[in-house]
């Protein structure tokens, strides 16, 4: 891996751990262990009711 920052700097996020041998369905920024629960976890988003997150536009 080779990393180059800009004049404004840079910021990056590495992580790694143990695959867990579960389904998982991605939607956007989501990710969990059925498509029924992650779209219902994006419409509770867009919804604003995920208190700490930022409502989607």
């Amino acid at each position: 891996m080779e990393l180059t920052a800009s004049s404004r700097g840079a910021r990056f996020l590495v992580g790694s751990g143990v695959p867990l041998n579960q389904p998982a369905f991605m939607l956007g920024g989501f990710c969990l262990s059925s498509e029924a629960r992650t779209r219902a976890a994006v419409s509770r988003y867009r919804a604003g009711e995920m208190h700490g997150l930022l409502t989607a536009p």
